[in-house]
């Protein structure tokens, strides 16, 4: 898919009701195509979703903003995140995920959010601490973050979670998403679903 067709399929979907209950949409933008294709046909079928297009970016404040607001909204009810090696290696996903426990998070929510996982590869027995300490640290323990993503995340850490761990490698990336996958799955489409819209819509409460 160009780049323009992934950007307007993007743009079809529909904004958030943030009066309403929602999910909140944690992946890659490298697998933008399956996401966008995906959370159409869960809105088709009526669920109230919140991903980081353009509809749902608040005019006036920054991205990282936007998206903590939306975590942190008293209507957000649980996170569903695509799982692939590019999102758990994600610096953008960990800040995320790691936002769970942020103070302002656990304010509105507490500590017992869903998370609702969609897998986007294979992981053997859907054993995510293996995926992670085996595939995971054995190609990623010495890929480093860009100066530019080391400096994001503290930037983050300074000003919207200093609980969140440095960060160094795309491996310490991986392990900083972990623990909330072991704690808080709420359910998960396994890899290689027919109709992953279908397995979603019942795990959506």
């Amino acid at each position: 898919m160009t780049k323009q067709a992934l950007s307007d399929q993007a743009a079809a979907i529909a904004p958030c009701d943030l009066d309403q209950p929602y999910y909140y949409i944690s992946y890659s933008t490298r697998e933008g195509e399956t996401v966008y294709k995906t959370v159409a046909g869960l809105q088709a079928a009526g669920a109230n979703l919140w991903i980081d297009t353009e509809a749902n970016l608040i005019q006036g404040d920054g991205y990282n903003s936007s998206i903590f607001k939306a975590l942190a909204s008293p209507k957000c009810q649980g996170i569903i995140f695509f799982m692939s090696q590019a999102a758990m290696t994600s610096a953008q996903c960990a800040k995320e995920l790691n936002y769970l426990k942020s103070t302002p998070f656990l304010a509105n929510h507490g500590e017992d959010v869903p998370l609702i996982l969609v897998e986007l590869e294979d992981i053997d027995a859907h054993d995510d601490e293996k995926w992670v300490e085996g595939l995971l640290y054995q190609t990623y323990q010495d890929d480093n973050l860009s100066a530019a993503e080391e400096s994001r995340i503290e930037k983050y850490r300074e000003k919207y979670n200093p609980k969140i761990d440095r960060l160094t490698s795309k491996y310490d990336v991986a392990k900083s998403i972990l623990p909330f996958l072991l704690a808080q799955e709420a359910g998960r489409v396994p890899y290689g679903s027919p109709d992953p819209v279908a397995d979603l819509r019942p795990l959506l409460k």
